[in-house]
């Protein structure tokens, strides 16, 4: 089965929302959690450390780069006013709060590996999931949302599992010797 089919609930075009709009729905839904995670949002933001249009020849998706402790972190979105985008801002956020609040641990330790990062991601995002239904302006966008918001814990969880399952064998299997490109295939169609 395809864990992402579709479910079209409602297919009304989706209103806008601006990015000084998304600024604000974020550092509302952080500061409702922790007056200091919203500054520490608030400072990307000032500091421009946020590449936010989606444009031509612009990789697809988002990241935020973590760099080191005395530079980051970047984010890397492709913003074009979707709900969904203020939920990435959200989550990308989340992992540059994490990266800046982990940075006093030093160069070696501030990188936390994956699964705690993806917490502090999913954290941050989850704290913004809740405003952003109640701009839901019917009961279909409402499911929708839900809905989508299931697909991606979902796919989190069992991605991120996943990627924790094949550095095992990957490790495991490296301890015995070096590895062929077939033996990486065959450990990642066992992970996933």
């Amino acid at each position: 089965s395809d864990r992402n089919a579709p479910i079209d609930i409602d297919d009304s075009p989706e209103e806008k929302v601006s990015w000084s709009e998304a600024v604000a729905m974020v550092e509302r839904g952080y500061r409702k959690f922790s007056p200091r995670m919203a500054e520490l949002f608030l400072g990307m933001v000032r500091e421009k450390r946020i590449d936010v249009p989606a444009v031509n020849h612009k990789k697809g998706g988002a990241y935020c780069a973590a760099a080191i402790p005395s530079v980051g972190p970047f984010q890397l979105l492709n913003f074009d006013g979707q709900k969904g985008d203020v939920a990435t801002l959200a989550h990308e956020s989340g992992h540059g709060c994490h990266d800046i609040l982990a940075y006093e641990k030093g160069y070696l330790q501030f990188h936390p590996p994956l699964t705690l990062a993806e917490t502090a991601s999913i954290f941050g995002e989850m704290i913004v999931f809740r405003d952003l239904l109640d701009l839901a302006s019917s009961k279909k966008e409402r499911l929708a949302l839900l809905m989508s918001k299931i697909d991606d814990v979902v796919n989190s969880v069992v991605r991120q599992c996943s990627f924790d399952r094949f550095e095992e064998l990957f490790h495991s299997a490296r301890e015995k010797g070096e590895l062929s490109s077939e033996e990486l295939d065959q450990f990642w169609m066992q992970a996933v």
